[in-house]
């Protein structure tokens, strides 16, 4: 039998997601692949927006894709503008088509590295709400599984002060 194991996997959108030898008892606004179906259990749920929130900043900033992430890296701010990631809606948790994102709290001192490093941790945090959602379906199954929490935590822990 195959262990289970947890995993984001990103792209367009982002899917986070872990595997069990049987499924939980309630996958909430999560899917769940069963385990009559693949050699163990699936329990996963999408975002709509994590590589597209990189290509729309891009444009707006005027960055290829991958100088975004250098910019996000030479963010100096202690005070970055929030980002919300909703820019076409969501997916899991919150299956929201309506939702749309942008940028809040943003002070004149903002550069273009703290708009880049806003949207970093903006998609950070979507995954973090999902794996919050996929850990509370199947919390007993998770604990070994401590990695993919540490991926899917914030850029920017606004409460400790750490740095990307």
């Amino acid at each position: 039998m195959r262990e289970p194991t947890s995993f984001i996997i990103t792209g367009t959108s982002a899917i986070v997601g872990a595997s069990s030898p049987t499924p939980p008892k309630d996958g909430g606004s999560l899917y769940v692949i069963p385990n009559t179906c693949s050699p163990l259990s699936v329990t996963y749920g999408p975002t709509q927006s994590s590589g597209s929130s990189v290509e729309f900043a891009s444009k707006i900033l005027g960055v290829a894709s991958d100088e975004l992430i250098d910019l996000a890296i030479n963010s100096e701010s202690q005070e970055l503008p929030i980002y919300l990631p909703y820019v076409d809606g969501e997916r899991a948790p919150l299956w929201r088509s309506d939702l749309r994102g942008g940028f809040y709290g943003v002070s004149i001192s903002a550069t273009r590295e703290d708009f880049a490093a806003a949207v970093v941790e903006g998609i950070s945090f979507a995954e973090r709400a999902l794996w919050k959602s996929l850990k509370n379906s199947m919390e007993a199954l998770l604990k070994a599984s401590n990695w993919v929490a540490m991926l899917a935590m914030t850029s920017v822990e606004r409460n400790s002060g750490s740095r990307l």
